[in-house]
């Protein structure tokens, strides 16, 4: 199995999903991503199902390595990316090697941002998801946040996942080579078929 190595963790890093359905009557609030579309849109980039996990960054200031190539995708909040210390453009698909080290670091505006990895964040479920409830301790790594030195275990990629950069269009500009990127993405909603929200989520 895959692991990403977080060199550094940033201020509030955590592993999330889409949450936890149906645990309100336990006392346990249903986590998950703080911007869901922009999680969805990841898993649909990788190839994801619904329940698997990226890294949710608030105001990015990340350094991850994985010990074996994968495809990342990063969404929500627009950054800066770096892949090795060259400026590699945050609305494309990119495939890792292994060792390299990729640099995540927030722009001026936007607060959540998501890394994803092939194979998404396999760090083990509790109550149904790899969501990470900082007040309670469960869920993503130890159920804390993220920390330098961390080791993250990666999925099993699906062999069906896009090649990097076909299919990923983005109304927002790439902020290192400044080439536009259109994507056609179809995000499915809180709506989708399957999916039932809790009330007072």
């Amino acid at each position: 199995m895959t692991v990403l190595h977080i060199n550094r963790a940033g201020a509030a890093s955590t592993v999330q999903d889409s949450g936890r359905i149906g645990t309100l009557q336990l006392g346990l609030p249903p986590s998950g991503a703080m911007d869901h579309p922009a999680l969805v849109s990841g898993q649909h980039l990788l190839g994801h199902t619904h329940d698997e996990a990226a890294i949710e960054m608030a105001y990015a200031n990340t350094e991850v390595t994985p010990d074996s190539s994968c495809l990342i995708a990063v969404t929500g909040a627009p950054v800066s990316l770096w892949v090795d210390g060259a400026p590699a453009c945050d609305t494309e698909v990119l495939k890792i090697d292994a060792g390299q080290r990729v640099s995540i670091k927030a722009r001026s505006h936007g607060v959540y941002s998501y890394l994803h990895v092939s194979g998404g964040i396999a760090t083990p479920a509790v109550f149904d998801s790899r969501s990470t409830s900082v007040r309670e301790g469960i869920g993503g790594l130890a159920g804390t946040y993220l920390r330098d030195g961390d080791q993250l275990p990666i999925g099993y990629a699906n062999s069906e996942v896009i090649t990097p950069n076909a299919s990923f269009t983005s109304t927002r500009e790439c902020s290192n080579s400044h080439a536009k990127i259109r994507a056609r993405l179809s995000i499915p909603g809180t709506h989708r078929a399957g999916h039932k929200r809790v009330a007072g989520e």
